[in-house]
């Protein structure tokens, strides 16, 4: 599981379970993730996304988040 701390400020920290065998590590800010099979790559990285998704608040202003940018 991946577990990001002090996320936009809150005090609990916000956890994604990983699937299968999926490799999560982290270069600067950027998280990478690799493995086998494209299913189990593709869920966890959509659990992280999803983990760090802001409710509640106009989006036009808070882009703060994990972003899936590139996928190869």
């Amino acid at each position: 599981k991946v577990i990001i701390n002090n996320f936009n400020g809150w005090q609990a920290p916000r956890v994604a379970r990983n699937r299968g065998n999926v490799e999560i590590r982290q270069d600067g800010d950027d998280l990478i993730v690799t493995g086998a099979d494209i299913n189990h790559v593709a869920q966890t990285a959509a659990n992280i996304q999803e983990s760090t998704k802001i409710k509640n608040k106009d989006l036009r202003k808070f882009l703060d988040g994990i972003y899936v940018y590139q996928k190869e």
